[in-house]
């Protein structure tokens, strides 16, 4: 064989190595747990009640089920994608979300959170999906918009007389660049709250897009809120959403 044929047929190997690995990287689906978990699989089946699949790694092997209301969601290799938190609707509750008005307001519904009850905050959208990450986060979210909450009292809380500080402590953690002001008021005499905006990459979609971050403080109370806003959707009002949020009882 001459050296040519040899570097052809070595080069012929590597192409079929690599269509190999490519292939098998897309040939799995991708089942992500709520607690961000990911199983690499074969789905077999899904029942009103639990999601069964095989392991990718030994796809002749055991059938293994998850209970459905443990998975966010799975992303097949074809593309497709199910997510299984329950839309809600003004017509609809559970013990996480609560649709509180009827019908809409000038295109919004308003929502509260599970563990921040006395937040209230008017969405444009009545499927909105909910998702508790901890005792302290929790997010509202839809194809459009996520709203992320971080609740910080008692021993967590710790008070700024400027936020502006605050602000810049949340830039650095979440590497925010570019930022400038967007909101600042003066909601009573003990709640103020800033907000700033700019461009990033959102963890979960992965996709750059218009973030506000920001805090609203309650100096009588003793608690502080974080939040995030993260618009997908271009013509997501941000500013009616943030000075939509209510404090209950304030």
């Amino acid at each position: 064989m001459t050296k040519k044929m040899k570097t052809l047929n070595k080069i012929y190997f590597l192409i079929i190595v690599i269509f190999f690995f490519s292939n098998f990287s897309y040939s799995q689906d991708l089942i992500t747990n709520k607690t961000g978990d990911i199983i690499k699989a074969k789905v077999i089946e899904i029942t009103t009640s639990e999601i069964k699949y095989k392991k990718t790694e030994n796809l002749a092997g055991p059938t293994y089920s998850i209970l459905k209301s443990d998975v966010f969601s799975i992303n097949y290799k074809n593309g497709s994608k199910d997510i299984f938190n329950e839309a809600i609707s003004k017509d609809q509750k559970n013990d996480n979300v609560v649709v509180l008005e009827n019908g809409t307001e000038n295109n919004s519904y308003v929502y509260n959170f599970e563990i921040s009850k006395e937040i209230e905050v008017k969405l444009p959208s009545k499927e909105v999906y909910y998702n508790k990450d901890s005792q302290i986060d929790e997010v509202l979210y839809n194809d459009d918009f996520e709203l992320e909450l971080s609740r910080y009292a008692n021993d967590s809380y710790e008070y700024f007389p400027d936020l502006n500080k605050y602000i810049r402590e949340m830039a650095k953690g979440y590497k925010y660049k570019d930022y400038s002001d967007f909101l600042e008021n003066e909601i009573s005499s003990n709640i103020t709250c800033k907000f700033s905006r700019c461009i990033s990459e959102n963890n979960t979609k992965k996709i750059k897009c218009l973030t506000y971050f920001g805090v609203i403080q309650d100096s009588t109370s003793k608690v502080l809120y974080e939040f995030n806003l993260f618009c997908y959707n271009s013509k997501i009002d941000a500013k009616s959403i943030l000075e939509s949020i209510k404090i209950a009882n304030n």
